[in-house]
């Protein structure tokens, strides 16, 4: 194990980043049940990694030949909106392993099937519209999805990186494909809604994974010490707004300390 081995690393959104899969089997039982239907079991594996459009034309063309693509996609995008906005978390050590990419000079972009109303309010919430220095859509390649690899190019020209130094994380086996059809490295999310492509996954990613802290076995993360500072009052769990690192410098202001305390955690300074 040695120092970070690529130069540049391209991460898609959902499954990924963001724990919002809940998202899309909400919006698929609520659009499937309004016509009757239940949810096909393979749907999320039939239409991972396609962009937007894509999945909007497959499900015409094989559930429901009398629709409008263009009237599914409104209809999603109503569905999901205030879910990204509002409540979509991060996935378990996504921040601190975005950070410290950062910190050693890594050049960041997201690929995305999400278009741009759903991601931006949702990364800007998360605090990750920072990190990131170039953001791609699949609207940003006329609706193509991944398979190709040309949104993966486009953010390696827009970061000005070769394809061969960047390196792609995703959920899906279209993404994985579409990086590895490129020249580029290849890291997998183990998740649910694909279990049935996960032993193709495997063989063609580089390096699979069911939590990003599991990087740790391709290169070293370095650490950077941080005060955290705990106030009396926190929008929302918690847990879930920290996730402590062995070197945390913890210091509590006024009734601070309740919170910390409820979190099993000893403040250095109160």
């Amino acid at each position: 194990m040695g120092c970070i081995p690529f130069k540049a690393a391209i991460f898609d959104l959902d499954g990924t980043l963001l724990d919002s899969m809940y998202v899309w089997s909400k919006v698929d039982e609520v659009f499937f049940g309004r016509r009757g239907m239940a949810v096909p079991p393979t749907y999320g594996s039939e239409v991972a990694g396609m962009s937007y459009r894509e999945t909007a034309e497959f499900t015409v063309r094989k559930y429901m030949p009398n629709e409008r693509w263009q009237d599914l996609i409104e209809e999603w995008t109503r569905l999901s909106e205030e879910e990204y906005a509002l409540r979509v978390p991060l996935k378990k050590g996504s921040y601190a392993y975005l950070r410290m990419l950062k910190r050693e000079g890594v050049r960041l972009a997201i690929a995305s099937a999400l278009t741009p109303n759903l991601y931006k309010p949702c990364l800007k919430r998360l605090g990750l519209d920072e990190l990131f220095e170039v953001v791609c859509s699949t609207e940003h390649t006329n609706g193509r999805g991944k398979a190709s690899g040309e949104i993966y190019l486009l953010a390696a020209s827009k970061l000005g990186v070769e394809p061969s130094d960047c390196v792609v994380f995703e959920d899906a086996l279209a993404g994985i494909m579409g990086a590895k059809a490129v020249g580029m490295g290849a890291y997998a999310i183990r998740e649910p809604h694909v279990a049935g492509d996960i032993p193709k996954i495997e063989a063609m990613a580089d390096y699979t994974m069911d939590c990003i802290d599991e990087m740790r076995n391709i290169h070293p993360f370095t650490t950077s010490p941080r005060c955290v500072i705990f106030t009396a009052y926190c929008e929302g769990d918690p847990a879930k707004a920290y996730e402590a690192e062995a070197d945390d410098f913890i210091v509590c202001a006024d009734a601070g300390w309740t919170i910390a305390a409820s979190l099993g955690l000893e403040p250095a300074l109160t």
